[in-house]
C-alpha cells in the first residue's frame, strides 16, 4: 500500500495542466498579418457565375495600456491589398497604389487605416473585445474625402462603413469566441466545445465548435477544432429569395504560452446549398469556400 502512496504523485506529473491568459505589458509590439481567399459560385452549367477573392492585411500592433482588468491594443494598417475576380474580369486594389482615391468606402476605410489606429480594449480573462477607439475619426476622414455632399447619403454611407466594425473586429482578432482556452486547464488530449456566433452572407448562423487540445511545449499550446453548421430555412436574403444551406469549417491555432497571443492559425469554411425564391420550386445552387491564415510576430 505505501508503494502507491508513492507512486501516485509521480504519475500525475506526468499529465500536466495548463493556463492561458493574456500576458502582455505596456510597450510591447507586434506585427499582424492575416491572408483570406474566398471562392464563390452560383448556378450551374453554363448559367454558372464564380466569383473570388484575396485578401493580404499586415498591421502594426502596439500594446498601449495595461491594468488588472484590460490590455488596450492598437492596430494601425501598414499594407492591404485585395485582388477580386469576377466573369467581368480582375480588380485590384493595393493601399500602397499611388492612384486616385478610391470611392469606395470600404476602400478608403483602408486608406485612411494607414493613418489612423483602432485601439481596442480587450478584457484579460476572455478576450472580448469592450470598447473600440479611433473609428469617429476614421469615418469622418473616409466621408469627406469621398466627397459626398449629399446629407442623406452621407448617413447611409456612414452606416455602410460601420456595418464592416463588427467584421473588422473578428478578422483582427478572432473576437471572443475564438478564445475559448483562456481560465481553462489545457493538456495534451483534452477535449471541450463552445457555441459561437458567425456571418455567413449577412445571415448570423449559430455553431458549436470542438476544440482538442493536441500538444503542449514550453513555448507554444496548439489546438485543432471543427465543426457544422446549418443554415435555417426561413433566413431570408431580400423579401423574395431566402437561402437553405450548410457547410463545416476547420482548422488549428497555436498560442505563445508566454504572451496568449496566436503565434499560427488556419482554417477552412465550406458551405453548400440553395438559394429559392418564394412561390418558385427553382432552386439555384450555390458554394463557398474560404480559407484564412492569421500569424502575430513579436517585434523590437
Amino acid at each position: 500500500m505505501k508503494r502507491f502512496i508513492v507512486l501516485l504523485p509521480l504519475i500525475s506529473l506526468l499529465s500536466f495542466a495548463i493556463q492561458l491568459k493574456l500576458a502582455l505589458k505596456e510597450g510591447d509590439k507586434f506585427e499582424f498579418s492575416l491572408k483570406n481567399k474566398r471562392i464563390f459560385s452560383m448556378g450551374e452549367g453554363i448559367t454558372s457565375i464564380k466569383n473570388s477573392i484575396e485578401t493580404e492585411m499586415t498591421f502594426n500592433v502596439a500594446v498601449k495600456g495595461v491594468n488588472s482588468k484590460t490590455i488596450v491594443l492598437n492596430y494601425l494598417l501598414k499594407k492591404a491589398k485585395i485582388v477580386m475576380v469576377t466573369p467581368e474580369g480582375v480588380r485590384t486594389f493595393d493601399t500602397d497604389s499611388k492612384e486616385n482615391y478610391p470611392q469606395i468606402p470600404f476602400f478608403a476605410m483602408l486608406v485612411e487605416m494607414k493613418q489612423v489606429p483602432i485601439g481596442y480594449t480587450i478584457r484579460k480573462k476572455d478576450f472580448k473585445i469592450v470598447n473600440v477607439d479611433g473609428y469617429r475619426e476614421l469615418l469622418e476622414r473616409v466621408i469627406e474625402k469621398t466627397k459626398v455632399k449629399n446629407r442623406n447619403f452621407r448617413e447611409l454611407l456612414k452606416k455602410n462603413v460601420e456595418n464592416k466594425k463588427e467584421e473588422l473586429s473578428s478578422s483582427l482578432l478572432f473576437n471572443t469566441d475564438f478564445f475559448p482556452y483562456f481560465g481553462k486547464e489545457l493538456e495534451k488530449g483534452r477535449v471541450f466545445k463552445i457555441k459561437r456566433k458567425f456571418k455567413k452572407m449577412g445571415i448570423t448562423i449559430n455553431s458549436e465548435i470542438e476544440y482538442t487540445v493536441e500538444n503542449i511545449t514550453d513555448r507554444v499550446v496548439t489546438l485543432s477544432f471543427k465543426s457544422n453548421y446549418i443554415i435555417p430555412e426561413d433566413k431570408e436574403l431580400s423579401s423574395d429569395v431566402y437561402i437553405k444551406a450548410k457547410g463545416w469549417q476547420k482548422g488549428s491555432i497555436t498560442i505563445y504560452r508566454d504572451s496568449g497571443l496566436v503565434n499560427f492559425a488556419s482554417f477552412t469554411q465550406d458551405m453548400e446549398g440553395f438559394l429559392l425564391k418564394k412561390g418558385s420550386k427553382e432552386k439555384v445552387p450555390l458554394k463557398e469556400i474560404s480559407t484564412t491564415i492569421i500569424r502575430y510576430k513579436r517585434v523590437q
